[in-house]
């Protein structure tokens, strides 16, 4: 996980490798595309060259680099400055009294330091946020 968020961290923008590392990571189904020989038919049916994954566009799309916030965690804070995206990522927890969402010590914040998208700075602190779990 380390390496990919490196990489999430060095990306100049979201990509479809970056896309399906991520997938791979935290074990989403891809859809998967069969793509056909164009011009090709075999008794009227055409010719099958590869089924391909498709992933979610996790690095370009905020909708789907939402998917990967973990259970659990909610987006405190979204911004952008000089320096580039940052977010800050907040787990909750329950009061027992009131039985409402509850922020909690652990929050997790990943400062931008040139990430260039929201959707990258996103990947990258739900990636972290999904680690500390693991632990």
């Amino acid at each position: 996980m380390i390496d990919l968020i490196e990489r999430l961290g060095s990306a100049k923008e979201g990509s479809r490798e970056l896309d399906a590392d991520i997938g791979e990571y935290v074990g989403a189904k891809p859809k998967t595309k069969n793509v056909y020989k164009r011009g090709r038919y075999v008794d009227g049916k055409p010719v099958l060259m590869r089924v391909e994954k498709v992933w979610p566009h996790y690095t370009t799309s905020l909708d789907a680099a939402l998917t990967l916030v973990p259970e659990g965690w909610l987006v405190n804070r979204f911004w952008q400055d000089e320096d580039g995206w940052e977010v800050m990522l907040t787990e909750t927890g329950t009061d027992e009294g009131m039985g409402t969402p509850n922020f909690v010590e652990a929050a997790l914040m990943f400062d931008g330091n040139g990430i260039p998208t929201p959707a990258l700075a996103l990947c990258i602190a739900s990636l972290k946020a999904r680690g500390t779990q693991d632990v």
